[in-house]
């Protein structure tokens, strides 16, 4: 196994990030290797390089998510101008949102958890520890906006002329949609919890018998 049970990007790839596909396949790797050893691989293995670095991976993935729906949220501010129809449909999209939010890192964990103490579990908490942190942050910042936006639209709704401005904003920035935003930063630390449960679940056992590399002659 050598030095390569770490997924740190190589010479090459360190120019470039890893996108998703690419991280979760250097995890694939080391978790068939880890199976392949027939036990857990030493976690003083890990140095602060490779802890940052899949932090940054889970802090990245975050922002990802988070910027998508700061996108499609501020489409469907601009269109609610035209129809408050597509009001509604905000409601649709920030449930969806929420479920990805959360079953994204829930996958990682039932996917390369395998044993409760490993090298492995230790990246996976690294990862989820920075995906939930990042995104405990930008609700925390989103929350902080949606208030700022509510006073400065109720000191605009004084002024007739800002009618039309106003009536949109208050609905996406209100007392209802405050308490959205909490709910979404309650649920950023539902990945660690859950990581910290189901690794409960995976308590190494030695294997009943290990396969021989050779059969012996005699």
């Amino acid at each position: 196994m050598g030095d390569r049970i770490i997924p740190l990007p190589e010479d090459k790839e360190k120019k470039k990030d890893l996108d998703i596909l690419e991280f979760l396949g250097k995890l694939e790797w080391l978790r068939d290797a880890e199976l392949e050893n027939q036990k857990p691989f030493d976690t003083t293995k890990l140095r602060t390089p490779h802890i940052f670095f899949v932090m940054f991976q889970g802090a990245k993935y975050a922002l990802s998510l988070h910027g998508t729906a700061i996108l499609m949220g501020f489409l469907i501010l601009i269109f609610t101008f035209v129809s408050k129809i597509f009001f509604y449909l905000s409601f649709l999209i920030e449930i969806l949102l929420l479920l990805i939010k959360i079953a994204f890192p829930i996958y990682v964990i039932r996917s390369f958890v395998i044993w409760e103490n490993s090298l492995m579990t230790k990246l996976v908490e690294n990862f989820v520890l920075g995906y939930s942190l990042t995104s405990f942050v930008v609700d925390m910042i989103s929350l902080l906006l949606s208030f700022i936006a509510f006073v400065f639209l109720k000191i605009l709704s004084v002024y007739p002329q800002f009618q039309g401005i106003t009536e949109v904003g208050f609905l996406f920035f209100n007392e209802k949609t405050a308490i959205i935003w909490f709910i979404n930063v309650i649920c950023d630390f539902i990945p660690i919890f859950y990581f910290h449960i189901y690794k409960k679940q995976k308590k190494f056992h030695v294997p009943r018998w290990t396969p021989l590399d050779e059969i012996p002659e005699n």
